[in-house]
This record gives C-alpha cells, structure tokens and sequence, in this order.
C-alpha cells in the first residue's frame, strides 16, 4: 500500500465511511468518537505534509567554509 491509498482510507475513516464499501460507520462505533477523528485528522495532514516535503530538494549546507 503506498500512501496516497492510505490517505485516503484514513480521509474515508475520518468522514465515517467504510473504506471498501463507502457505507457510514454506526453511530455508536470507536471511529466516531470526537479524539479518534481528531487523531485520523493530525495522521491525514502529517501525511499530507510528508507527501508535499518528499518533493522537496535537499539542501546541504558546508559549514567549513
């Protein structure tokens, strides 16, 4: 699995949909729980951002000089 797909599975966990089939998770499910959303969300915008800085140049900096 590469990490566009898991993005995305952890988007659809975040919404409250299943993942393979779309439909809504139960009310009464752990996935709705308001710290288990929240924690989907800060692992979908570190991926996100981790996505964006891995096209980002490396710089080195030589400090002898």
């Amino acid at each position: 699995m590469d990490q566009i797909r898991a993005l995305e599975i952890l988007e659809d966990i975040a919404s409250g949909c299943s993942p393979t089939t779309g439909e809504l998770v139960r009310n009464d499910s752990v996935l709705n729980e308001r710290d288990v959303i929240r924690a989907l969300q800060i692992a979908i915008d570190t991926l996100k951002v981790g996505n964006q800085n891995q096209f980002l140049p490396t710089i080195t900096i030589d400090e002898t000089e």
